[in-house]
């Protein structure tokens, strides 16, 4: 009797203490979820492209090495082309 008492808190105290670490689980996962949430709005939120329009001078503070490529299929004069159709 005194035996199968103890066995049966004992299993009382290990099923607690996995329904503890699942809730824990839980809500750090929704935090997760939440921050993940958070930076996708932010993320929506910018520009879609930031990129220098115009042939202006670099702000090489500003800009990382990949700024300083210049394609040769660049094409600066679709905007008047398009407006003379």
């Amino acid at each position: 009797g005194q035996e199968k008492l103890r066995d049966a808190e004992h299993v009382k105290a290990l099923v607690q203490g996995m329904n503890e670490h699942e809730e824990r689980m839980k809500e750090e996962r929704m935090r997760s979820l939440q921050d993940l949430r958070k930076t996708l709005d932010e993320q929506v939120k910018q520009p879609k492209n930031n990129a220098l329009a115009k042939d202006d001078p670099l702000d090489l503070e500003a800009c990382g090495p990949a700024s300083l490529q210049r394609f040769s299929g660049e094409d600066n004069l679709h905007n008047d082309r398009k407006k003379i159709q």
